[in-house]
């Protein structure tokens, strides 16, 4: 099966336009610095930062059956969000709305797509984990016990974080319930097997061990952290190199 070409979409057009960059990631790490420049944190002032793209007001509506949405009314854009939502959610979907004004800033409102979706959830990242201030707090090398600190740090959710330091320092990341995946970050599906396999088998509330990982022809040493994400059998794991 041929592999899907991902950033095609005028949306993700625009975005390298605007940061006249080629690499989406890139681009809108370089578009985010300029918008979050000033701003202090972390954690990063959405309040603050929805005045630079725009958005006029931040309202509650608890008949709303999305998260959030953001809306052009009389007197400009608005971001709307369900009051449901915890403190780390909400700001996760404001950051992500906020995506959706940056949009609306630069051009022609963009098609609704997955790939729309997808660049806004980037967005959102990248709003409230500023790529420079994320690894400097950081380190080099996080663990599991740093990314809750950097949780309490920004303000943000375990999974969003997990997610973060996935992506900047080429983790894998690994949701487990029973015998189900329900999340994961940079792991093909044969290395999914594998690790899940490796989940199943652990015992204990939380550890570390290093595991054998068998990919691109060759064996890889990882280690391999696990605790328990509330509820029973409910597991998060992180690899990262031995």
């Amino acid at each position: 099966m041929a592999r899907r070409n991902y950033w095609q979409t005028a949306a993700a057009q625009r975005v390298r336009q605007v940061a006249g960059l080629k690499d989406i990631d890139q681009a809108i790490t370089k578009i985010t610095e300029d918008l979050v420049d000033g701003l202090g944190g972390p954690p990063t002032d959405l309040e603050a930062l929805a005045r630079r793209v725009d958005v006029m007001d931040i309202r509650l509506d608890d008949t709303m059956l999305v998260p959030g949405e953001l809306r052009e009314l009389s007197e400009g854009l608005v971001v709307f969000l369900s009051p449901s939502l915890t403190k780390t959610r909400r700001r996760f979907t404001l950051a992500h709305e906020l995506g959706h004004a940056f949009f609306e800033g630069t051009g022609r409102r963009p098609h609704p797509s997955r790939e729309l979706e997808r660049l806004c959830d980037k967005f959102a990242a990248e709003f409230l984990m500023p790529r420079r201030v994320f690894v400097s707090y950081a380190g080099r090398h996080p663990d599991l016990p740093r990314v809750h600190e950097l949780c309490q740090r920004f303000k943000t959710g375990l999974l969003a974080t997990l997610g973060r330091v996935s992506d900047i320092y080429r983790y894998r990341a690994i949701e487990l319930w029973d015998s189900k995946v329900v999340w994961h970050r940079r792991l093909s599906v044969p290395v999914l097997h594998q690790v899940s396999d490796q989940l199943k088998a652990l015992y204990g509330e939380a550890g570390n061990e290093v595991i054998e990982l068998y990919e691109g022809g060759g064996y890889s040493r990882w280690n391999l952290e696990w605790e328990p994400l509330g509820g029973e059998n409910h597991r998060i794991g992180l690899l990262y190199p031995a």
